[in-house]
């Protein structure tokens, strides 16, 4: 445990720590503070000061296992940055006072304090997510970097799954999407290289079913599967019309996928599909 000799503070601005690590309590009396522990790589755990406003860049450290926020903390959930380059890849748990009112935690997950958008998923977070459904948005890079994810489910209540949301998932091997309206974005699952196959949600009986298991009969969004490049195997329902732009860009080892009768393709379906033949 920190005690006040380990802090030099100034005007409520904590400049320096000088403490061992281990189990940091940040300073009542500090209202903020930047890139402090930026050189920590030792695991510690870290719990903000009740007065302060805390943002992505007050966390930046490459050491840090768990993030306490207390009721009193500021945290401004957008800019939150869990698994940035190097400096949040042992982090594990970001835990919230339930009497915060910017935000709010479950199972380790950041969330909006309504439980509506899902801000950040810790990078060494493990095993299985099931979104609650609750849950709107994904918001972008939320899971990006999360290595030890294993299974994700995503409830029909989400509308959007944000920009680069699963990217460099890489021991993600199942993937299930419950909604049919739900908005992808650009290379959500980008280097997820355990997704191999895709296919309706439910049309298959086996326990496992498809790596990843789309909802949609009618109409592929727009990128939809952009930037999964180790998906080999696509199965369409029959009664897809049309697929969206870049719902299958980067593809690179997509060798075989059944196009349905009269289906209207945008002409940057399928590009960088480098193994793929239509």
């Amino acid at each position: 445990m920190s005690n006040t000799n380990d802090f030099i503070i100034e005007d409520g601005i904590l400049k320096v720590y000088r403490g061992a690590g281990g189990d940091i309590v940040i300073p009542d009396e500090v209202t903020g503070f930047l890139f402090v522990f930026a050189e920590f790589w030792e695991p510690f755990t870290l719990t903000l000061s009740k007065n302060m406003k805390a943002n992505y860049d007050t966390l930046l450290s490459p050491g840090i296992v768990t993030v306490n926020i207390p009721a009193g903390t500021e945290l401004e959930c957008s800019s939150f940055g869990p698994n940035h380059s190097s400096s949040f890849t042992q982090l594990k748990e970001i835990n919230v006072d339930p009497e915060n009112q910017s935000c709010a935690s479950e199972n380790g997950i950041l969330y909006s304090k309504d439980m509506t958008i899902l801000y950040a998923c810790p990078a060494a977070h493990e095993g299985e997510v099931v979104i609650p459904e609750t849950v709107k948005e994904i918001g972008k890079r939320a899971f990006d970097g999360c290595k030890n994810l294993t299974e994700i489910i995503i409830p029909s209540t989400v509308e959007e799954i944000g920009e680069r949301a699963f990217m460099d998932c890489k021991s993600l091997k199942k993937v299930v999407i419950q909604g049919d309206k739900t908005k992808i974005g650009k290379e959500a699952f980008l280097r997820c290289g355990k997704i191999t196959t895709a296919g309706l949600y439910g049309s298959v009986k086996e326990k496992r079913g498809y790596s990843f298991e789309f909802p949609w009969t009618s109409s592929i969004p727009e990128n939809a599967f952009s930037g999964m490049n180790k998906l080999k195997t696509v199965v369409l329902p029959d009664t897809v019309k049309s697929i969206g732009k870049n719902a299958f860009k980067g593809c690179k080892s997509l060798e075989s996928i059944n196009l349905p009768e009269n289906v209207k393709c945008d002409k940057k379906t399928f590009k960088d599909c480098k193994k793929l033949s239509v």
